[in-house]
């Protein structure tokens, strides 16, 4: 049988293997384990029966640990016997790693009988590799990882990478780049989860923006890279055959214009050419550069090995993030026509589905997932599960998998980063401050960590801590679109500090078309938070032109009717179906209440009939708050009190408190009302960024502090 990787032989640390032949699936880990820069050695070639030898003896003696695969074939050998024997008389640490049930035999019992194992029986590959990693750096110790072997150069702080996935200088025509779809994998799987490693905003599945760094030639992207100031470049290159492929991996430093590491030629197999390219990348980061925490290099499961469809997934994971909802459902879709059974696209579609505020055919396609759930790795699983439960606002069940999800991966970056939001949804800030910080300590380059972390402390009333962690974050040249400008746009808000926040809308609005929207936005809010409402209008009158069907033009025209109605103003009718199709489910909740506000009560009402079609519970239950608002503009009030309440027992959201302090209001309950609207300006982190969400609603607040005002002095 071929061996998949040399046994170590060498005076640097390492760790004896004991198996038995007859275990096949050994032969892999121990590749896997050798591509993290584990020095392992084992007995190539000996068979189950050989007698014990003397060079035996010595190498295990040298050894700083054992690695033992305990199944029934190994814990009757008597090779394995006598390993273990000597190994445990040597006071070796000993890693077990349990592939059955069967009870061992009495002698290896009496040696083992109180060492806890790893239970590979109840781990898919992944995690099971995975853990017996941890196993190895926590029980042997980090001596046996050859972490420097390969690492050409040495960097401080974060290391910034373009991919390029065309090389026209090699001459040769039967090889070709790895194709596009694992680039994207390399960059959503691999590289995105080293901790010091950040992907250049321009690589592969970023650069759609009138520059396609793939079709340049090799020396063209050094040039351009020196001119970005970006140090290092990966190559990557796939020769197929019919049954198998080799790929081969080149990382360059363009500054001196040499190769510091290098990976493969390796063989792969076709169907293994997804998970293979982002092992081999993952551990070619780890050998050039290291990681801060080899725990956190987590070997990812892809459960589609089309390449096509996993870079068609990442895509629209990518365009869902970004709020481009119909974009991201024609990549899922494009996902699901080169690989119908995979059922994540199916999970992709569910959402984006659902932010449509098309109910049916997002239960459809859970529906649909959780039919192949068979089809899932364990980790894809809990994932598809917590989203679910996120969406239909179940919190509670969605940390509880999302927590089950860590104890398995405890570095798993979608736990990490979602597992504050479900905290955050159930208005436990103080826990979705903590959580995030420990996301971002994990993965300190992940930007939507750091993002995530400064908005929580923002609705935690934490206005200067977020403010800083935001400065921080943006100073070190991180792009992520417009949203950590608004957050720290509303920072300065909060802190009184005006001229900041406009220097920072102002700034926004070079981003591109939509982020000059949401910088008009920010700056008519602005303006009515000071008491400016007619300037306000005025602002965003003279930028409508620029409205197109997009979730923030939607925005856009919310912000518009409702500021227009706060100063006693009519706006033009806007192309209200357009309006609808194009807006996610929070814009729709604001654009809702404007129109209440404005008396515009049948297209209010169109709204909040669709957003009671949404699978997301917190979708409907801003629904019935809307009712609530309906029945109180058509006085009846003592309903719409009963029925505020009602969804605030639910969900105590800040939007809930100010209508219940505004029926008061309307009641002449100005003792309640006063008790009310002090919460509200308590909460003043929610107030500022109504739902949840990062786009400005400062001028919310203004409502409650007047109202306050005037509770008082009714009182």
């Amino acid at each position: 049988m071929d061996q998949p990787s040399p046994a170590y032989c060498g005076d640097e640390p390492y760790a004896f293997v004991c198996y038995s032949h007859e275990d096949s699936l050994v032969h892999g880990d121990i590749a896997w384990l050798i591509s993290q820069g584990v020095r392992l050695w084992y007995d190539e070639g000996i068979a189950v029966g050989s007698v014990w030898r003397d060079e035996l003896a010595e190498v295990l003696g040298r050894a700083d640990g054992i690695l033992f695969y305990r199944s029934v074939s190994s814990s009757q050998s008597v090779h394995c016997r006598n390993e273990i024997s000597f190994g445990v008389d040597l006071g070796k640490p000993i890693v077990l790693v349990a592939l059955d049930f069967q009870p061992m035999a009495p002698g290896m019992q009496l040696s083992l009988g109180g060492l806890q194992g790893i239970d590979a029986t109840k781990l898919p590959t992944s995690a099971r590799r995975n853990a017996i990693l941890r196993a190895l750096v926590s029980s042997v110790g980090r001596q046996v990882m050859d972490v420097s072997a390969e690492r050409g150069v040495a960097v401080d702080g974060g290391i910034t990478i373009v991919v390029a996935n065309a090389d026209v200088d090699l001459g040769n025509d039967d090889e070709t780049p790895l194709e596009r779809g694992a680039v994207e994998q390399l960059i959503e799987v691999g590289l995105s989860k080293l901790p010091r490693i950040v992907l250049h905003e321009r690589s592969s599945i970023l650069s759609g923006e009138g520059f396609d760094i793939e079709r340049l030639a090799a020396g063209r992207i050094r040039d351009w890279a020196v001119q970005e100031d970006v140090r290092f470049v990966l190559r990557s290159h796939l020769l197929r055959g019919e049954h198998s492929a080799t790929l081969k991996l080149t990382l360059m430093d363009v500054q001196s214009d040499t190769v510091i590491s290098e990976f493969g030629p390796i063989d792969l197999v076709v169907t293994e050419i997804a998970r293979g390219a982002v092992r081999a990348v993952t551990s070619l980061m780890v050998r050039a550069f290291g990681a801060d925490d080899i725990e956190a290099v987590d070997e990812e499961v892809i459960s589609t090995e089309s390449l096509p469809a996993a870079a068609a997934h990442a895509n629209g994971v990518r365009l869902q993030r970004a709020g481009r909802g119909e974009q991201a459902i024609h990549e899922f879709m494009r996902a699901l026509s080169h690989d119908p059974e995979y059922a994540m696209s199916h999970v992709g579609l569910a959402v984006s589905h659902n932010l449509r505020g098309d109910r049916h055919k997002a239960m459809s396609h859970f529906q649909a997932a959780f039919r192949r759930i068979e089809r899932m790795d364990i980790r894809e699983r809990h994932r598809a599960k917590a989203i679910y439960c996120s969406l239909t606002h179940d919190s509670d069940q969605a940390i509880r998998e999302l927590n089950a999800l860590l104890r398995i991966f405890p570095y798993d970056p979608m736990a990490l980063a979602n597992l504050p939001n479900d905290y955050a949804s159930l208005r436990q800030f103080n826990q979705a401050v903590n959580l995030s910080d420990q996301a971002q300590k994990i993965y300190p380059n992940h930007t939507m960590n750091r993002l995530n972390h400064g908005m929580f402390l923002m609705y935690n009333n934490q206005f200067k801590a977020s403010s800083d962690v935001l400065e921080a974050m943006l100073s070190n040249g991180t792009t992520f679109a417009f949203q950590p400008y608004v957050v720290l746009a509303l920072d300065y808000v909060a802190l009184g500090d005006f001229e900041q926040a406009i220097s920072v809308y102002q700034r926004i609005g070079s981003f591109g078309a939509d982020a000059h929207l949401v910088s008009v936005i920010g700056l008519a809010d602005l303006d009515a938070y000071r008491g400016d409402l007619e300037p306000a209008v005025t602002r965003l009158e003279a930028n409508r032109h620029l409205v197109r069907d997009s979730n923030f033009g939607a925005r856009f025209v919310a912000t518009l009717i409702g500021l227009a109605a706060r100063c006693g103003k009519t706006t033009s009718r806007h192309a209200f179906e357009d309006t609808l199709a194009s807006a996610d489910t929070h814009t729709l909740f604001i654009l809702a209440d404007s129109l209440l506000r404005a008396s515009r009560l049948d297209e209010a009402q169109v709204i909040v009939q669709q957003l009671k079609r949404s699978i997301s519970a917190l979708d409907r239950l801003h629904a019935e708050m809307l009712l609530s608002r309906m029945l109180m503009l058509a006085g009846n009030g003592v309903d719409a009190l009963d029925l505020a309440r009602e969804q605030r027992e639910k969900v105590n959201t800040w939007y809930g408190t100010l209508l219940i302090a505004e029926i008061c209001q309307s009641l002449g309950a100005h003792i309640e009302a006063l008790a009310e609207l002090e919460s509200c300006i308590t909460r003043k982190g929610e107030s500022l960024s109504l739902c949840v969400d990062e786009l400005p609603t400062a001028h919310f607040l203004r409502d409650a502090e007047e109202r306050y005002e005037l509770a008082k002095l009714s009182i």
